[in-house]
């Protein structure tokens, strides 16, 4: 099951002092998180997804959206897992509206 806004919230409730919210999103069995509900369960805090498995995600609008097309503030991506890297490749993505300067 992926990780849910309430999820969030509960944890932002337990541990005010969080700055930033990493997930892992589509997890190991392909299921994807609401970017963007669990960006607004952020409130004011940066929002990181690990989308290693979600890279394809871009180039087919039959995929869920991608996390950095949601608004999420950085995504990183694992362009061997999921497209044609031949070793091993990643990427960060800085998201325009972003306060992580890129």
């Amino acid at each position: 099951m992926p990780i849910t806004d309430q999820d969030v919230k509960k944890a932002l409730r337990l541990y005010p002092d969080i700055d930033a919210v990493y997930i892992t999103s589509p997890n190991y069995e392909g299921l994807c998180a609401n970017y963007e509900q669990i960006k607004s369960a952020c409130e004011d805090r940066l929002l990181i997804v690990d989308e290693a498995h979600g890279a394809h995600f871009y180039f087919n609008k039959k995929m869920p959206p991608g996390a950095i097309t949601s608004g999420v503030d950085v995504v990183t991506n694992s362009v061997h897992k999921s497209l044609g890297g031949l070793n091993g490749t990643a990427l960060i993505h800085v998201g325009k509206q972003s306060r992580i300067p890129a």
